[in-house]
């Protein structure tokens, strides 16, 4: 990150879209260069494209708890990284307590993304909490199909036993079974969005400098 900036200092760019999870906010606060943020929080200093997260921790809420769901995780990143998309957990336990669902939080590492990584998370956190009786669960696309395929092979029936919703919409949650049930992100519409917004800023033209993105429910069959 810090070798493309300085060649955005240099000039050697016009200007950069972030979407890291990093942690070192002010390498990008000192420059004044075109900079753009998709789904990064930079407290109002670098415009911002992001998804609507608050609707969709509300659909992921509503959803299980229509399900019938009691007694529910969610797996959240880590609280370090300062993003719009942890909104979603914060709306779903807010719901879901008001509605006197059970909620279990639990974090996971923030710069932690492969697959193995969240196979081996998933066996460890099912058997951690299995004695709780939980019968949802809430977490993004990629550690959600790990936690659904360790729970078959540990005997859980899905949906029967337990109920799964995803965030994110990616195209691994076709490939399951059952399909993953998930809440999606435009993920074309992000895109335009943050190269039509970093061109206008590049250009010198008007531009929002705070743009959601509506989310919509994927239904699949873990629900």
């Amino acid at each position: 990150e810090k070798e493309y900036l300085g060649m955005l200092e240099r000039n050697i760019m016009d200007g950069i879209i972030v979407a890291s999870h990093t942690l070192q906010t002010e390498d990008y606060l000192r420059i004044n260069r075109p900079i753009l943020a998709m789904d990064k929080d930079f407290k109002g200093q670098i415009p911002l494209v992001h998804s609507d997260h608050k609707k969709g921790g509300k659909l992921a809420a509503e959803i299980l708890i229509s399900a019938g769901c009691k007694n529910v995780l969610q797996f959240t990143p880590s609280s370090k990284v300062t993003t719009p998309s942890n909104q979603r957990h914060i709306v779903f336990e807010r719901i879901c307590r008001e509605k006197g669902i059970r909620v279990t939080t639990i974090e996971t590492n923030w710069n932690s993304f492969s697959h193995q990584y969240y196979r081996q998370y998933m066996k460890e956190e099912i058997d951690k909490y299995r004695h709780t009786g939980f019968d949802g669960v809430f977490t993004a696309d990629i550690p959600a199909i790990a936690c659904l395929n360790v729970l078959k092979q540990k005997g859980y029936r899905i949906p029967e036993d337990v109920k799964i919703v995803g965030y994110d919409g990616v195209d691994e949650i076709y490939m399951t079974d059952p399909p993953l049930s998930s809440v999606a992100q435009n993920i074309p519409e992000l895109a335009a969005r943050c190269v039509d917004t970093i061109i206008c800023i590049i250009e010198g033209k008007e531009y929002e400098r705070h743009q959601i993105v509506d989310v919509n429910y994927v239904k699949g069959k873990s629900v």
